[in-house]
């Protein structure tokens, strides 16, 4: 259950869709959504175990769907990837979108070796075409244009 310290109102962390925050103000997951985009943010040295409630907790609130393309921000991160926690996360419900789909999911980090790290990810979530940005704005962008372009090979001719 989430703790009533920790549990942010919607409309004080996603004015756009419903949302939530979990943790300290220095380390903590904040899920939102956004339309049809799932956004995450890390900050600090936040727990993947942290993630994994937060995301369980969206998930039966019904406003997280699996098949969702989604912004991962990890730019104000500092914490541990605790792989047990990234395996739990990608075992936690069936992520794969319907049809066959493959979705972007976007990644923000300034670390130079994380893209040696989403070899590892991609592992955990084969059904998805993971990319890394530098910036937040650049991510957004290539995430519009993936999801428009697939939108596109999908609708009836």
């Amino acid at each position: 259950m989430l703790d009533a310290m920790q549990q942010i109102s919607q409309a004080d962390i996603a004015p756009a869709g419903p949302g939530l925050r979990l943790g300290t103000p220095a380390d903590y997951v904040d899920l939102q959504v956004e339309g049809d985009l799932l956004v995450v943010e890390l900050a600090g040295a936040v727990p993947l175990a942290l993630v994994r409630e937060a995301l369980a907790g969206g998930r039966q609130a019904g406003w997280i769907r699996a098949a969702r393309p989604a912004l991962i921000d990890l730019s104000q991160f500092s914490g541990n990837v605790d792989w047990a926690e990234l395996r739990a996360i990608s075992q936690m419900a069936d992520w794969t979108p319907p049809g066959g789909r493959i979705l972007p999911v976007a990644y923000v980090s300034d670390h130079t070796l994380f893209v040696m790290l989403l070899k590892l990810v991609q592992v955990f979530f084969p059904w998805a075409r993971h990319r890394a940005f530098g910036r937040r704005d650049w991510a957004l962008d290539w995430l519009m244009r993936e999801t428009r372009a697939a939108e596109t090979e999908t609708a009836p001719g």
